[in-house]
């Protein structure tokens, strides 16, 4: 089983997902409960809090069991378009610290994922291709899901993802990175019920 805490921004709620989460584990434990050993903590978040000291202190108690994914929407210049604090300045050097701090102190990389939008989907192919050679190697993204798109942004799309599969091809790194708009599950014609 996954626990899942998604946002908005879940480590806003840093004190509620410690309750949470200790409830769950102290109940599977009292219970013998098979989960146990069969359950990860599945965390996306901004990477803006990370550096908070309860958010430091959950991360180190329930580390074995933590999967991270942080928001990085490419290159500073792009990510800091795209993701502004309450103060209009852009998260790139913080995100990019706590993606560093994590690998150092936990072992391993966080899952980068990155969202687009109409506005920076002409930088698909611009943003992979820089998160790739900073040496990230599990790549996640999504569009948004608000009903905002059009046939030229679906034209975008086709082009930006042609672009990168070629990019990978071309140097060969297409058995080695994960990107999940390549997911074989993905990007299939819905079942007419559901569409």
């Amino acid at each position: 089983i996954i626990w899942d805490f998604i946002g908005g921004e879940p480590f806003l709620k840093i004190d509620l997902m410690m309750q949470i989460t200790d409830l769950i584990y102290d109940t599977m434990i009292a219970k013998n409960h098979p989960w146990l050993y069969f359950s990860r903590i599945s965390i996306s978040s901004n990477g803006i809090l990370y550096f908070n000291p309860k958010v430091q202190e959950y991360l180190r108690k329930y580390k074995e069991m933590i999967s991270l994914g942080i928001s990085l929407d490419g290159n500073k210049e792009l990510h800091d378009k795209c993701r502004l604090d309450l103060e209009g300045n852009g998260s790139y050097d913080r995100v990019i610290a706590a993606v560093r701090h994590y690998k150092a102190n936990f072992g391993y990389m966080p899952t980068i994922k990155m969202t687009f939008a109409s506005e920076n989907l002409p930088y698909l192919n611009e943003s992979y291709q820089y998160l790739i050679d900073e040496g990230y190697q599990d790549l996640w993204g999504n569009c948004v899901y608000e009903d905002v798109w059009s046939s030229t942004d679906a034209t975008e799309l086709y082009y930006q993802l042609k672009n990168l599969t070629d990019y990978l091809i071309d140097n060969n790194l297409h058995k080695d990175i994960f990107i999940s708009f390549f997911n074989e599950g993905d990007c299939q014609p819905m079942d007419e019920k559901d569409n």
